[in-house]
């Protein structure tokens, strides 16, 4: 028999309002009120202390895991709350039926976005202060900002709420988690006077905090004398010493219209938030090869496909030659978590299919899997955090000419780029290889990431 969403509730253990003095509380006052036709209007809603803590409470509990994302919606029987960490969707909290509605038009009045224009997607901003009490009882806060998307469902309002973590800010480029080659690349791309640096990966990868730690490190190797712009959608991160402006495309400001006001400034460095049509692709480009240093992101599977998206936006293959300095893919696949993992003797199938995978490399006999049942360093998911992984191509004199001898090969091509000598390219196939040997991914996310 199928699972239903009433079993996978149980399953999981969702936290709930224990004592009922919270969304329990205020779900019953809501329906009773309901059953007698009294309207319950919004400053009421706003004014609700309930409301306004179990807000609180729902942060802090996303935050104290390191979720990317929470989900807040509205279902049939009640409210699901749900944190994103990694690829996993973590259930969290269940909320009374009669509480969700009003909690989403609660945080709706908090971001300043009108609490009944419930029938379209509305994006909103909010900086959330979580009060930290020391062993002193002094209070300090510590500032996350959020990105959160409100969309109509069939029972009601639902929430994206994610979340921004400024620490990342902090970490120098050696703290990225990349491998010492790409590490040492990264660091030799951003000391050039012009060129353009591509992050590419899926959403959530973690590329505009790439793009961000290389900005941060110009910016402060020049002492804050750099003249850097960024043009985003949204602006992620607030900071100081750089001129950042965000794309409004309701009036016209666009990436490609952004880039071409910045250039009017003669920006030492630009970082562009995306590149997603043709104007902007060669609007980048072009800046990048007339002593402007570039970082922008494409989505994209692989550093050479990124290549291969470039043309497709119509940018001439020799402005991509001149302009093109270093392309990174990175992805973030669920960490197994230390505590509970297990390991396994691999099955033929599976030690056949890596040997051939990962040639040139240790050959693997064991590898670890996730326990789906989990522990209780880990909240019983398997899963510690996420783990990056990475490829990376220097487009240097060297691959050009590999790029001329393979004819359009994309599979020779890679072989060529593998076996040679400059070490200028770091396939994802050799980071797999790191990951799965100290026992970081398992076999599910190696078949996913290596086609």
């Amino acid at each position: 028999m199928a699972l239903t969403l009433d079993d996978a509730i149980k399953k999981h253990n969702y936290k709930h309002d224990v004592d009922g003095t919270l969304d329990k509380s205020y779900g019953k006052e809501y329906l009773a009120k309901h059953n007698v036709t009294t309207h319950v209007d919004k400053d009421t809603i706003y004014a609700d202390t309930r409301l306004r803590k179990l807000f609180q409470i729902i942060l802090e509990e996303g935050i104290a895991i390191g979720a990317t994302d929470i989900l807040i919606r509205p279902e049939l029987k009640y409210g699901l709350v749900s944190n994103r960490v990694g690829r996993t969707m973590m259930p969290s909290r269940l909320i009374h039926r009669g509480a969700v509605e009003s909690l989403i038009t609660y945080i709706r009045m908090l971001v300043e976005t009108n609490p009944e224009s419930t029938r379209k997607g509305v994006s909103a901003k909010y900086t959330f202060h979580k009060e930290i009490k020391d062993d002193n009882d002094n209070i300090t806060y510590e500032k996350y900002d959020t990105r959160l998307q409100f969309q109509p469902s069939k029972y009601g309002s639902v929430v994206d709420i994610r979340i921004f973590y400024n620490e990342n800010l902090n970490k120098d480029i050696d703290d990225l988690g990349f491998p010492d080659l790409i590490t040492y690349h990264y660091k030799q791309a951003l000391k050039l006077r012009e060129g353009l640096i591509i992050v590419s990966g899926p959403t959530g990868s973690g590329k505009t905090t790439t793009e961000y730690v290389g900005i941060l490190q110009i910016l402060h190797d020049s002492e804050f004398t750099s003249n850097i712009w960024t043009i985003e959608e949204p602006i992620e991160y607030k900071i100081d010493g750089i001129t950042q402006s965000e794309v409004d495309e309701l009036h016209g400001y666009t990436f490609a219209e952004g880039v071409k006001s910045a250039l009017r400034m003669n920006p030492d460095v630009m970082l562009v938030g995306e590149v997603r049509d043709d104007e902007t692709a060669k609007t980048v480009t072009r800046a990048s090869t007339s002593g402007h240093l570039a970082l922008t992101t494409i989505h994209a599977n692989s550093t050479l496909e990124v290549l291969d998206v470039l043309k497709q936006y119509n940018v001439h293959k020799n402005d991509i030659v001149n302009a093109v300095r270093l392309i990174i893919f990175q992805t973030l696949e669920d960490k197994l978590c230390p505590h509970c993992r297990k390991q396994k003797i691999l099955k033929p199938h599976q030690k056949d299919w890596l040997d051939r995978k990962l040639i040139g490399k240790e050959q693997l006999s064991t590898i670890y899997e996730r326990d789906h049942n989990g522990c209780e360093y880990c909240n019983y998911s398997g899963i510690s955090g996420r783990v990056m992984l990475n490829e990376m191509l220097v487009t240097g004199f060297e691959f050009r000419v590999l790029q001329e001898l393979s004819n359009g090969n994309i599979d020779k091509l890679k072989s060529d780029l593998m076996n040679s000598e400059d070490k200028l390219f770091y396939p994802i196939e050799w980071d797999v290889h790191r990951r799965i040997k100290d026992g970081e991914i398992d076999f599910e996310s190696a078949t996913r990431l290596i086609h």
